[in-house]
């Protein structure tokens, strides 16, 4: 280590120790005979300065309660800089202090993974492209204010998902309440239905209530722990739904999604909730902890921002900062949204419509698209779900 990377390293561990006492990371001990308390702050253990980044190491000490250092997050931001962040848990935690800013805008593209439903979350502060799998990690939230970017954040999970698999590997369920975001994703061979009000949706729901009961009862005959373990497993269904708050009064509809998120995961079926903000009076207890993914983007208040990922820095995002959001998941982390155009959406899916079939009002007899040699995705011919290939006026 060289000299100045000593003393830079010395000045930047008295910024954090004073971030330490401003956040009230300390913990005092009374000593027998003096005025002064003795004041323990928490461990530095190591500093590294890379390529795009300086990493703290630190640990608390005991007695000291792991929440205040979330709480306390804006606190780091002000000693350290505004590209600061905090990741841990109950003792040891990472500061990872960044330089530069984030881009402004990622454009999606079609990512090939190992994932059997992936997930494009978008880019970290390193640019670093951040994934995940639906089938391993269940259930997806998406909060934000009008303008901030949930609406082509949706339409690029769901565009993902289907330039992923096969009409015959995964079903969606599709309801769009402000009959605005979903028109892109009608007629396609994926789509079993993409729904406009309750009660569209709510019979849509009936049919996927039905695969809950009967791929359970699969399970218990079978002895398995996964639908997919069976020889021949049904596809997937992922259940999307836009504006979710506008359903809260509808009880038959909540029920099947609160099923969904309880006992989905072992059955291959998925939630993706939008809302502009996770309202408590929209989601219980049940729902929420069951959502184990979260997206916050621009949220109007601190309040809001605590409902969805359990603390305020979405209430933080600047309202330039378009597509910008925190990741929810073991950790809570910034990344940048795919920007995912209507045009561009309508171009990617176009080989997967149908013509003659309406997926706003398509019936549910459990039949799926039938891959062949030469018709891999079942679109030509006559499928049982009535699909034919060629261009279609979308």
């Amino acid at each position: 280590m060289s000299v100045l990377d000593l003393l830079l390293g010395n000045r930047n561990k008295s910024k954090l120790k004073s971030a330490f006492k401003a956040a009230g990371l300390t913990r005092k001990i009374k000593r027998r005979g003096q005025a002064k308390d003795l004041e323990i702050l928490p461990t530095i253990h190591s500093v590294r300065y890379l390529d795009k980044r300086t990493e703290f190491v630190f640990t608390l000490p005991n007695g000291v309660d792991p929440e205040l250092v979330a709480k306390n997050d804006y606190v780091f931001k002000q000693y350290l800089g505004t590209q600061t962040e905090i990741s841990g848990n109950l003792k040891r935690f990472v500061v990872n202090v960044y330089k530069g800013r984030m881009p402004s805008q990622f454009d999606y593209a079609y990512t090939d993974t190992d994932h059997r439903l992936p997930i494009i979350c978008g880019i970290n502060r390193v640019g670093e492209l951040v994934t995940y799998d639906m089938a391993l990690t269940p259930h997806l939230l998406i909060t934000g204010e009008t303008g901030a970017g949930k609406s082509t954040q949706l339409r690029s999970v769901i565009t993902q998902l289907i330039l992923s698999r096969g009409p015959d590997q995964l079903r969606l369920v599709l309801g769009d309440l402000k009959m605005s975001e979903f028109h892109v994703f009608r007629n396609l061979a994926h789509v079993e239905a993409v729904c406009y009000n309750a009660g569209e949706l709510t019979k849509q729901l009936d049919w996927v209530d039905g695969e809950l009961k009967k791929r359970g009862k699969l399970l218990n005959e079978h002895e398995l722990t996964h639908i997919s373990e069976l020889p021949s497993p049904p596809p997937a269904i992922v259940v999307a739904i836009d504006e979710f708050a506008l359903l809260r009064e509808e009880k038959a509809v909540m029920r099947v999604v609160e099923d969904i998120s309880a006992i989905g995961r072992a059955l291959d079926v998925y939630l993706v909730l939008s809302q502009q903000r996770a309202d408590k009076d929209v989601m219980n207890g049940r729902l929420k902890q069951n959502l184990t993914v979260r997206m916050a983007f621009r949220a109007a208040d601190a309040i809001n921002s605590r409902i969805t990922i359990g603390s305020g820095e979405a209430a933080e995002i600047s309202i330039e900062d378009r597509g910008r959001f925190y990741l929810k998941r073991e950790q809570l982390e910034i990344l940048q949204g795919p920007f995912l155009s209507v045009e561009k959406a309508r171009a990617l899916l176009k080989p997967y419509k149908r013509r003659g079939v309406d997926s706003s009002d398509s019936p549910h007899k459990g039949e799926y698209p039938v891959p062949t040699l030469n018709d891999p995705l079942g679109l030509l011919g006559d499928s049982p779900a009535g699909f034919a290939g060629g261009d279609d006026d979308a």
